[in-house]
């Protein structure tokens, strides 16, 4: 059986910018790629200068793993700080 890390996504700098405009209707005016292990995920500058992620998850992940991570993104947006949390 292969590892989710085996699995991880494997898309284009042309192909996370696509993405990305496709799916949230934004212009990317620059992108770049951070490391991970699990999945794969882009640095992205709007050209409207709002700064984001692109996380792009391995089809094999567990809901209940990307549940956790989202909710840890969560906290950390909504500025938690590690001696309040969890959320």
């Amino acid at each position: 059986m292969s590892s989710v890390a085996e699995n991880r996504p494997r898309f284009s700098g042309p192909e996370a910018v696509s993405l990305a405009e496709d799916l949230f209707d934004i212009t990317v005016s620059e992108i770049d790629g951070l490391p991970s292990e699990r999945d794969q995920n882009f640095r992205i500058l709007s050209d409207t200068g709002s700064r984001l992620v692109l996380k792009i998850s391995s089809a094999s992940e567990e809901a209940a793993v990307l549940d956790l991570q989202h909710r840890a993104l969560e906290c950390l947006r909504d500025g938690a700080t590690p001696g309040s949390w969890p959320c």
